[in-house]
This record gives structure tokens, sequence and C-alpha cells, in this order.
């Protein structure tokens, strides 16, 4: 027979007995350091100032787990953008893209020192963990 004569078709479905955990991520947070920071790690100002046409943004990049050709390979303040946007999401650090542009673009280097000091900061933390 088939099952429009009056016979019902039983299909078994898998029983769901627990439910997959559910992850949140962390609350977002401030940078650990204001955009003018500068006084808080002399070092990385000096050569953010000094070198920072080529040498520190290579440097930067490097440090930051990206090759340290971008900052030649994308043109102007692209990539330190591109940089802020990486560390600022990995991290759940509060902002948005218009912040991080206008940031990159009108203190570049600020914006570069603030990187490297927020990349020492989350480095700190997590070797306090460990």
């Amino acid at each position: 027979m088939n099952a429009g004569q009056g016979q019902v078709l039983q299909l078994s479905a898998p029983v769901v007995v627990t439910q997959p955990p559910v992850y949140s991520r962390p609350p977002l947070r401030e940078w650990s350091t204001g955009i003018f920071g500068c006084f808080e790690d002399m070092p990385s100002c000096c050569l953010g100032f000094w070198c920072g046409t080529i040498g520190y943004p290579c440097y930067l990049s490097n440090k930051l787990g990206e090759s340290c050709c971008l900052p030649i390979c994308v043109c102007g303040s692209t990539w330190l953008i591109a940089l802020r946007v990486k560390l600022r999401t990995e991290h759940n650090i509060m902002g948005d893209i218009m912040d991080d542009s206008s940031k990159a673009s009108w203190c570049y280097h600020c914006t570069m020192c603030q990187l490297s000091r927020e990349h020492d900061h989350i480095q700190a933390l997590q070797a306090l963990q460990t």
C-alpha cells in the first residue's frame, strides 16, 4: 500500500540529548594607552618618529605577525589601518573602522607607536597568565 491510502509513514530522526556549549566573546575593552601615549614608551616613539617611513613600519608589521613587506606593498596608510583593525578585533578592543582609518591617516606615527605599546601590553598579560 502507499502512504496516501490511510497508512502513516514514520520517519525516525535523531534526538538531540545535549546542546552544544554557547561561547561568548569577552567584553570589549579600551586600548591600554591612548593614541598620544608616547611618553609611556619613549624608545618606540623615537623609532617611530626617526624611522617611521620604512624601517619602523616593517618592524611593526613583523612584530604583529605579518610580513615585513606589508608597508612596502600596500600603499599609503592602508597597511596601518589593516594592522589596527586586526589587533583591535583579535583582542576585543573598542573602536570601529572609521576611528582606525582616521587615526592611521592623521596620526600615522602615533598610531604605529600605540600598536607597538598595545602588542607589548598583550604580551605582558599573556606572560602573567602562564
